[in-house]
């Protein structure tokens, strides 16, 4: 299956931008780096027989988690500024484990299709696993390469989840006003 991140021989990022994400009353200091791969390090198999076209076409055509869930455990709304590309992804978390997962999105096909791909993947996943889970993991995740500019879209919905996983380590307060 995906190799482990440290195998990716990844160097130095060919991209690095410091984002804020403010959550209710707290910000978050985040380091975005984008890296250069290898097209051979994103091979599926030796065989050939894999259609990138039809891969992607699938997921941004027929996913089975387009749409909203009715009762999410946590949701996030993230902006591709760059190309106008929005993904809300909900998730249904029970005992620390992505129990369901479903989005909607506006933008080009690469955000939408890796935000199925994304939701498919952490179907039954716990969240321990999915706080390590990286930037490069997710684009092995896509199987396709991607330019700098594509891997924004095709990270656009890994970034809501990290969001999410983050908002999930917040203490929670009691809105209660004391008497």
């Amino acid at each position: 299956m995906a190799r482990a991140v440290s195998k990716l021989n990844l160097k130095s990022p060919i991209h690095s931008r410091k984002i804020s994400i403010k959550k209710e009353s707290r910000i978050y200091h985040v380091t975005l780096k984008i890296y250069e791969l290898n097209r051979r390090e994103f091979s599926v198999d030796d065989t050939n027989d894999f259609d990138e076209e039809t891969f992607l076409r699938d997921h941004f055509e027929a996913s089975e988690f387009r749409g909203r869930l009715e009762n999410p455990s946590s949701s996030q709304t993230i902006l591709n500024r760059t190309c106008g590309d929005q993904v809300t992804l909900d998730l249904l978390i029970k005992d620390n484990t992505i129990q369901d997962a479903a989005f909607e999105a506006q933008g080009c096909i690469i955000s939408q299709a890796a935000t199925s791909i994304l939701c498919e993947f952490i179907q039954g996943q716990p969240i321990e696993h999915l706080k390590q889970f990286g930037a490069p993991s997710m684009l092995k995740q896509i199987r396709i390469p991607l330019s700098p500019r594509r891997m924004q879209c095709g990270l656009l919905a890994f970034q809501a989840l990290k969001q999410i996983l983050y908002s999930l380590d917040e203490p929670q307060s009691d809105s209660t006003p004391a008497d």
